[in-house]
């Protein structure tokens, strides 16, 4: 029962930790690294290319629009 405790006290803790959230805000004008709201990306094309599974993506209210500047 102990084994069992510790591993799922593992997993949790690694799932914790190995999340990123990315912060996406059009009106933003900081380091745009997408890791605050102060640094947020201004397009949701730049998180949705940078996260992995289990990553969450927080996206400020407003009007978010593709664009030629975002293709790849």
């Amino acid at each position: 029962m102990k084994s069992i405790f510790l591993f799922l006290l593992i997993m949790i803790a690694f799932n914790v930790t190995a999340q990123t959230r990315y912060y996406v805000d059009v009106n933003t004008s900081g380091a745009q690294n997408g890791l605050s709201w102060t640094d947020a990306f201004q397009n949701l094309h730049d998180a949705l290319a940078l996260a992995m599974p289990g990553d969450a993506i927080w996206v400020a209210q407003g009007t978010y629009k593709p664009s030629d500047n975002n293709r790849t």
